[in-house]
């Protein structure tokens, strides 16, 4: 599942979610604004969860 997501997604939900970094410091590491990092962690989280439903509703 996260190795469909895209590496952006990938990178900041590892930082933040893992790892444990805040929104701040992951954006850091990654050179990007901090919104930038909330919206991959969201669509990320969006993602695994539409394939978790998806997998559920077909089993």
């Amino acid at each position: 599942m996260i190795a469909q997501l895209t590496a952006d997604q990938r990178e900041a939900l590892l930082l933040t979610q893992l790892l444990g970094l805040s929104y701040a410091d992951a954006a850091a590491v990654c050179g990007c604004p901090v919104g930038t990092i909330r919206s991959r962690v969201a669509r990320a989280r969006d993602a695994l969860l539409a394939d978790t439903e998806r997998d559920e509703l077909t089993g």
